[in-house]
């Protein structure tokens, strides 16, 4: 039997050169995908150029010097926070730490605490919800809080809805069971950039800052008549206005104010300081201690949860023991000892249910970045007043070890166009 010859394959036509506005169309997405991460990482690049920029510095400075996580423009006074935190926004937005901020806004929930709080980076990513439509309002003349219009049971109406809401979208955590920020306090060692932070606030929050009603002409001169009688025709002293003023340590400064034994609560106005024994500066406290930021060394001691005022304006809720969120971004690496911050915010989370989030950055994946780091990192600290050199996680997983019960929940390394260089890492204490 013979075996018929196997027919030759028929030749391949040649594949014929398609037109470049054909490919551009197929390709459209995966070359946008490209495009931006090539234009991210070339951005990264030449903002890490720009930050080398100077000559190292000649003596070597060792990592014992206290960082302070302010750029020399702003320790010099050529720009001020208000400048300096415009300027975050652009380069924050490009390599996506924006972003990384609003999920970490998101994850807020309970008593939370952000140290070095900065110029309040995250707060429009906060939800307020339950801290607006809860407070006892501020009274007409600006001192002390009438009741809340609504009733509990509307409260508690409106606060089911919500979570309702919220959960469809998938912003509850299972199991959560204050999915909603109850109070917020801020803690930086600058008053200047709290001062930014008491700005945006009170954009976020308008009806929870007192507002002083201006007299009226007559009204002021019916005061000075009745003082005068009260004086016996003299003319009385000028009326001293209350210290109002923007900046809360200038107010402090112009004012003598006593500590308060530890523990008692105090209520301040807008504008007006207050010391709190080891706890640092109180430098602003609206909605009756929902909102407070202090000016405090966040590693010598953090200020405790707050007591509020309960919506009917009469009852105090005691203050709880522990925070249920803690936050910090960019703040391991302007500390002095990052190790005794970690065990600072682990005694003031609750244990069990509670979470710290830190979002940092620190050594990359890449020998040369580290190269280049390490190299100009003694210049980059005299000039932005921080150590990017830092290896963020063993500093958490030395802090694992030391710390009673702190355990790490994750670290993760997000942002590929950053070299590995940018860290999230989240936190608890094992009850």
């Amino acid at each position: 039997m013979r075996h018929q010859a196997a027919r030759p394959k028929p030749k391949a036509k040649k594949q014929e050169a398609r037109p470049l506005s054909e490919l551009v169309e197929t390709y459209k997405k995966q070359l946008v995908v490209f495009g931006l991460g090539t234009a991210v990482m070339v951005a990264y690049v030449t903002m890490l150029i720009a930050g080398m920029s100077r000559d190292p510095c000649t003596s070597h400075i060792h990592d014992s010097d206290v960082p302070s996580g302010r750029t020399l423009d702003l320790r010099s006074g050529k720009i001020s926070a208000t400048a300096f935190d415009r300027e975050q926004d652009w380069p924050e937005w490009l390599m996506g730490v924006t972003n990384l901020r609003k999920l970490m806004g998101g994850l807020c929930r309970g008593h939370v605490l952000e140290v070095a709080v900065g110029t309040g980076r995250n707060v429009d990513y906060v939800d307020w919800d339950e801290i607006k439509t809860s407070a006892p309002l501020p009274a007409a003349e600006g001192v002390g809080f009438e009741p809340n219009p609504k009733s509990l049971q509307d409260l508690e109406r409106e606060r089911v809805k919500r979570r309702i809401d919220k959960g469809k979208k998938g912003m509850i955590l299972p199991g959560d069971e204050a999915p909603e920020v109850v109070s917020f306090t801020g803690v930086d060692v600058s008053a200047d950039v709290l001062e930014v932070t008491w700005t945006k606030l009170k954009k976020s929050l308008p009806e929870l800052v007192p507002r002083r009603r201006r007299r009226s002409k007559e009204e002021v001169q019916a005061q000075q008549q009745q003082q005068q009688q009260q004086s016996g025709g003299e003319k009385p002293a000028e009326e001293k206005k209350p210290i109002t003023l923007r900046n809360p340590l200038k107010a402090l400064a112009a004012s003598k104010v006593t500590a308060p034994t530890p523990g008692q609560q105090q209520s301040t106005a807008p504008g007006t300081s207050q010391e709190t024994g080891g706890e640092g500066v109180l430098a602003a406290n609206i909605g009756s201690g929902r909102i407070r930021l202090f000016k405090s060394d966040a590693q010598s001691h953090l200020p405790p949860p707050p007591s509020i005022l309960a919506p009917d304006a009469k009852t105090t809720l005691p203050a709880p023991l522990y925070y249920d969120t803690i936050l910090q971004n960019f703040g391991l690496c302007s500390m002095a000892d990052p190790h005794k911050l970690l065990g600072e915010m682990a005694r003031v989370v609750r244990p069990g249910s509670g979470r710290i989030y830190l979002l940092e950055h620190g050594r990359g994946w890449y020998d040369w970045i580290n190269g280049l780091l390490d190299k100009f990192a003694a210049s980059h600290f005299e000039r932005y007043g921080c150590w990017w050199n830092r290896d963020i996680e063993d500093i958490v997983r030395r802090a694992q070890k030391e710390v009673p019960g702190l355990e790490v929940v994750r670290i993760e390394r997000p942002l590929w166009t950053q070299g590995g260089t940018m860290y999230w890492v989240e936190l608890k204490v094992n009850s």
